[in-house]
Parts: C-alpha cells; structure tokens; sequence
C-alpha cells in the first residue's frame, strides 16, 4: 500500500482528499497545524495518521517526506507580514 503525504488536511480541500485518498487504498499521512480548522471535523481511520504540526517544521517535514511516496500540498503556511 503507498503512502501519501497531505499537508493542509484538515482543511475542505484536504477532507476530500482524504476521502478519496482512503477509497483508493493509499495510506495518508494528514498533515495540519488546525489553525484555520477544528481537530473535531477530523476523519478517523486506520489508514490515517494524523500529524500536529506545520510545514515551515522542516525536521518535521523531513521525516514525514521521507516516509511517503508521494506529497499532496493543500496548504502551505505562511506567515503574516509585519504592519
């Protein structure tokens, strides 16, 4: 079974990738920060693993990339320029 990496996850557009990710027999690594989305929409499934964290994260990314084969990029973060 392959293993997808999606950042951005628990977004709208990462739900449904999910979803369709799991139908199509990968296993995903869900990658979120859930700062502009709630741990309480999340899907649970054993083909799931969620991940807390965020890609500017680059050991924490790295370790991930280097456990998938392949990398969905829903969101990327970024930060807030100064006023």
């Amino acid at each position: 079974m392959k293993t997808i990496l999606v950042t951005g996850a628990a977004g709208f557009i990462g739900r449904s990738l999910l979803k369709q990710l799991v139908e199509d027999n990968y296993k995903v690594i869900a990658l979120d920060n859930f700062r502009f989305s709630n741990q309480s929409q999340i899907s649970q499934h054993p083909n799931i693993e969620w991940v807390v964290g965020a890609t500017r994260d680059w050991n924490l990314v790295s370790d991930l990339v280097a456990r998938a084969d392949g990398i969905v990029r829903g969101l990327l973060d970024f930060a807030k320029p100064e006023a």
